[in-house]
Formats: structure tokens, sequence, C-alpha cells
């Protein structure tokens, strides 16, 4: 990973240009399909270039956005040093019967421009437990608002359930949704 040479196709006296790979998805798609598309190519969609053209990466870029959209993300914000401070404030507040919690994701779930924090809060059964949304504002997080109490009843447990967030049904607001193992996906917000 890091700044890589990467040629514009297999003949050599086309060139190249340094590309940072930043991470195994990228250094893995350039070992399957090892040089990077030139301008031609890329002016080209899905037609022919010119004779320095190469089109596996450009290939793969056109298929994917095809297939599942956009391929840039609003940046999120870093948080750090907020799981002791966030149970902490959420005890004293809210539940003060809850073991642990466990930020689980950040995005703009209410559409008003800034990151809200998403947040369980787990009961001693590790089976139960509430999910809460810290709403983003310019001065930092608000108070929490609940969401959805998951109960033992439901065999609910934590390591079980993957929340994510993405913008998953294209209306341009950053969804929440939970994937419970073995279940369907749900929509949160």
């Amino acid at each position: 990973m890091g700044p890589n040479y990467v040629q514009w196709s297999p003949n050599a006296s086309c060139g190249g240009t340094i590309v940072n790979v930043q991470n195994w998805s990228t250094a893995a798609l350039y070992d399957y399909t090892p040089y990077q598309p030139n301008a031609a190519a890329l002016a080209a969609g899905y037609g022919k270039g010119d004779s320095c053209s190469a089109y596996g990466n450009r290939n793969f870029f056109l298929y994917f956005t095809e297939w599942f959209g956009d391929t840039t993300l609003p940046d999120r914000p870093l948080i750090t040093n907020y799981n002791s401070n966030l149970c902490t404030y959420l005890k004293a507040t809210r539940e003060p019967h809850i073991s642990y919690c466990t930020p689980v994701q950040s995005g703009d779930f209410n559409g008003d421009g800034y990151a809200d924090l998403a947040v369980t809060s787990t009961y001693p059964d590790g089976q139960s437990f509430n999910l809460w949304l810290f709403p983003g504002s310019a001065t930092g997080l608000g108070d929490p608002v609940f969401q959805q109490h998951f109960s033992s009843s439901q065999y609910w447990m934590i390591n079980n359930l993957k929340i994510t967030a993405t913008n998953i049904n294209g209306d341009a607001y950053t969804d929440l949704y939970y994937v419970l193992l073995l279940m369907p996906m749900t929509v949160l917000r």
C-alpha cells in the first residue's frame, strides 16, 4: 500500500503515474488488473480508447457504480474517547440499569447537515438493549433520543446485530439500518 507506479497499459512505453493505494481492496484490484485507465479510456465510457488504453479498472468502476451507485460517501467525523462518556451520560440521565454501551455509527440521520451518533445501551442480560441517537449540531452532540428497544424475548443478541449507515434508499439522506444474523435487513431511520 502507499504510493505505487502503475502503468497505463502492458506497453511500458505508454507510461503511467504514481497511484496512492490507500486500502487492501484497491491493492487487490491492482493485483487482479495491474493497469490504470488513461484519459482516452476514461473518456470512452464503455467504448475503446487508444493504443495505450487498459480497461480492467475502468470497467470495474463503471459496473460497480452502475450496480451499486455512487462510490463517494460524505465525510464522517472522527470521534474518539466517546464510549465511556456517552455511556456515563446515558446511565445518569436515561438508563441507570444498563451494563455498557456500544457506539455504532455516525451519519446525518435527521437531514440537518450535522453528524449524529447512534449508540446501543446493553442490559445486564446481554440480550436486551436500546438504540439511541445523539443528534449532532454546530456545538456537538445533543441529548440522546430513544429509537428502539430490542428485548431478549425477541432473541436479540448484541453480538448478532450489525448496525450501519448509508443512503440505502437513494433519497440523499443517510439511513440507519440493522441486520440481525440470519434475519432480513430492517431500516430504522
